[in-house]
């Protein structure tokens, strides 16, 4: 060789004579896994202790009467329920497109379903 490198094999190769202690790396996992049990259990001990050691919620009517002596947030408030909300604000919508009422009394004007006013727009035309 004459780029001036070491050969791989011969008299001037070496290597490591000793391997790495089992003992030590399966002492050392153990160890790892014993601190990890540690903190889940005490973790689990101050959770529990929280738990149970908590006061006593007050009763119905004292939550009731603070709740209902905080005042409002200013409007657009967030909605508690929006499901029923919708389904409400559904319901509303289904009653106007499908039920008969007064719009004007006097003016002689009424609300009528909407099937049936196209029936009549169908049968008479359209004015």
């Amino acid at each position: 060789m004459s780029d001036g490198s070491r050969p791989a094999h011969g008299p001037h190769v070496s290597h490591e004579t000793r391997d790495i202690s089992m003992r030590a790396v399966v002492w050392t996992a153990l160890g790892f896994m014993g601190l990890g049990a540690l903190g889940l259990l005490l973790s689990g001990l101050y959770f529990g202790i929280l738990d149970r050691g908590g006061p006593e919620p007050p009763p119905r009517s004292i939550r009731h009467a603070v709740a209902e002596a905080a005042p409002l947030p200013p409007e657009p408030r967030l909605q508690m329920s929006p499901q029923s909300d919708l389904k409400a604000m559904r319901e509303q919508e289904r009653e106007l497109l499908n039920g008969y009422a007064w719009v004007d009394r006097p003016g002689g004007r009424v609300r009528i379903p909407i099937d049936r006013a196209m029936e009549i727009v169908a049968t008479r035309g359209a004015r």
